[in-house]
């Protein structure tokens, strides 16, 4: 499998370009059977794909088997800092101690640029994350980026009222089952799971099922060992911050 030592950032990114191989089988967790490097193809354009939270680089996969793409494109995915097969070297015993913030991912992505020696290339950007990084890195890199796509990045411009009440009523909704409340579980409701998925992810349904109840079972994990601090500081960086994450 393809990787960047990066040793200023501690990082030992996973990449791919051009990929070929099977599809892979969840969002989050990568699988046995990744898709398949292949080196650049001479005068082809390039396009750099950033993908969404809770992802990785193989949730790409339609563009990744598009024709329309793969015969007129060079295209390269990365996978983020604590997402798919990208490791922390030396690895942080919790990925939100302390929290990566959104320059920083910034930074390990420019740098796997650089690593990889793009001089021209076009960004496309999906979700808060993949959204927020693409516009920062199209900020530092004027000069190389000839294109930048978004895809659901959020609500980004909201009045700052409504964005107020959205974090309340996510507050609520994740902590009905903590710190005494409710079945005491600590468990996130499902309904307000789905909510929170159609903000972050949108509302497709093309993805296949088993995507979808992986990335929940996922949430739902890491939701339960959330503090209320930590899940405070996580929904008022989604929405009341926009260049926070």
């Amino acid at each position: 499998m393809p990787f960047l030592d990066l040793p200023d950032r501690q990082l030992r990114m996973y990449y791919t370009i051009n990929p070929r191989g099977k599809a892979a089988q969840s969002w989050h967790v990568h699988t046995s059977e990744p898709p398949q490097s292949t080196p650049l193809a001479e005068g082809k354009p390039v396009i750099v794909f950033i993908h969404l939270t809770y992802c990785s680089s193989e949730s790409f996969i339609g563009q990744m088997s598009d024709d329309r793409l793969t015969s007129k494109f060079n295209l390269v995915f990365f996978d983020s800092r604590h997402h798919g097969r990208t490791t922390e070297v030396p690895s942080r015993k919790h990925p939100h101690e302390p929290r990566t913030t959104l320059q920083e991912y910034c930074d390990d992505h420019e740098a796997g640029i650089k690593a990889l020696g793009l001089q021209k290339f076009a960004l496309v950007g999906e979700g808060f994350h993949g959204g927020r990084i693409v516009v920062e890195l199209a900020a530092r890199m004027a000069d190389k980026v000839q294109a930048m796509l978004l895809s659901t990045p959020g609500n980004l411009e909201e009045l700052p009222e409504v964005k107020q009440m959205m974090l309340k009523d996510f507050m609520d909704g994740f902590e009905s089952n903590k710190n005494g409340k409710g079945d005491g579980t600590g468990e996130v409701p499902m309904p307000i799971v789905h909510v929170v998925q159609d903000a972050l992810l949108g509302v497709r349904r093309i993805r296949l099922p088993e995507r979808e109840q992986n990335y929940l079972n996922y949430f739902q994990t890491r939701c339960l060992s959330f503090p209320h601090t930590t899940t405070l500081q996580y929904f008022n960086d989604l929405l009341c911050k926009p260049r926070g994450w």
